[in-house]
């Protein structure tokens, strides 16, 4: 299994969001500690930008440097995880944990599972309990029956975090699309799914993390740099 970790710059809600500290390291560096902890052979960051990648290099990614075309507000993450795998060489039924940088709270055992359910899967996407009923309005108008809405105990349902696609490499250049074929749910809990997009996000994962480092909580460790800064 190989770990690939995408991460553009000029990301536009949370300027340099990838590099921005989180309880003393870079969002990335969380991003890359989870991944060598794990059972991945090796760690590959994907980026157009040079400091990312510099960033990286430090705590011990494979850097891999991305056209700008599949680096746009608009190119799709399965774009990015397609140029990398043509430019990385591998079998065809090759696991591939792709993995966002901006997830902190996301750890190794979390990728591991990944993993193994793809010996059962086709793809496998991380999921979190929605907590709220989402709702459609139009014209200032409900398109439920308010009478009827649920209360939030009653709501099962569940949203893609993006915090991991577990693939195959052959199905996955095939399919085009990081979720395809038989498709297993990799439940994570809500605070373990926080995603770095704005100033709110960033400082509650400052402060679970914080936390659980000040309680020597073990499923949490420091990211190590291999180089110098």
């Amino acid at each position: 299994m190989i770990a690939l970790i995408t991460a553009r710059g000029g990301s536009t809600r949370l300027v340099n969001k990838a590099t921005r500290q989180v309880a003393g390291f870079p969002a990335l560096a969380w991003a890359i500690g989870a991944a060598r902890r794990s059972s991945a052979a090796c760690v590959i960051l994907s980026s157009d930008d040079d400091h990312i990648l510099r960033t990286g290099e430090i705590y011990g990614a494979q850097p891999l440097k991305r056209p700008a075309e599949y680096a746009t507000e608009h190119a799709s993450r399965e774009s990015a995880v397609a140029h990398a795998l043509s430019v990385v060489s591998g079998s065809d039924d090759e696991k591939v944990c792709v993995i966002s940088p901006c997830h902190p709270l996301r750890r190794a055992d979390h990728i591991d599972e990944a993993s193994a359910m793809l010996d059962q899967w086709d793809s496998v996407v991380t999921v979190v309990r929605e907590p709220h009923a989402i709702f459609t309005w139009q014209g200032g108008k409900p398109l439920y029956e308010p009478a009827n809405r649920p209360r939030t105990q009653d709501v099962d349902l569940l949203t893609e975090t993006g915090a991991i696609y577990g693939i195959r490499r052959g199905p996955f250049l095939r399919a085009k699309c990081l979720v395809y074929g038989k498709t297993g749910l990799l439940k994570m809990e809500q605070w373990e799914s926080v995603d770095i997009d704005d100033e709110w996000t960033l400082e509650v994962a400052d402060v679970i993390l914080m936390r659980s480092l000040l309680r020597r909580q073990a499923q949490y460790h420091l990211p190590e740099a291999v180089t110098p800064a």
